[in-house]
Parts: C-alpha cells; structure tokens; sequence
C-alpha cells in the first residue's frame, strides 16, 4: 500500500526496481563461521544468490538475517 493507505500498482520494470531497492544487509566486513558471516547474518547461499533474488525473496533473507544477527550477538553475552 502507498501513503494514506492507497494501494500502489507496480508492474514490469517497476517490480525490477522495486527488488533492486532493498538494500543488501553486507557491511563489506565477511567473518564466515559454520556458513554464516556473523557480521551481516546472511548464509553462504543467501550471499551467493543475492543479486538473482527477487524483492520477496529478498525480504525473507533480510528478515532471517536480522534473526540470525540478533541470535549471535545475544549468545555472545
């Protein structure tokens, strides 16, 4: 949905856009341990695929990322 709650119809090219716009959670920073870079939560697969993602794809990844980001840093304390 767009601002004010209208929906917003995207098709074609706007779609590619759309997916080339979630930004990739890498901070250029890889530390890869049991195939998963502890700085960004991503798996090696995930890194790999990244840019051959589609937008919903993409927010799966960011989204378990995140979780995963989340998991390490609190097993650390």
């Amino acid at each position: 949905m767009g601002a004010a709650g209208h929906f917003v119809y995207v098709q074609g090219q706007d779609i590619i856009n759309m997916a080339k716009k979630i930004e990739s959670p890498c901070i250029a920073s890889c530390r890869l341990q049991g195939g998963l870079c502890v700085d960004c939560g991503r798996s090696v697969e995930e890194i790999r695929r990244w840019k051959a993602m589609k937008h919903p794809e993409k927010m799966a990844t960011v989204k378990r990322a995140e979780q995963r980001r989340k998991k390490v840093n609190s097993d650390e304390y």
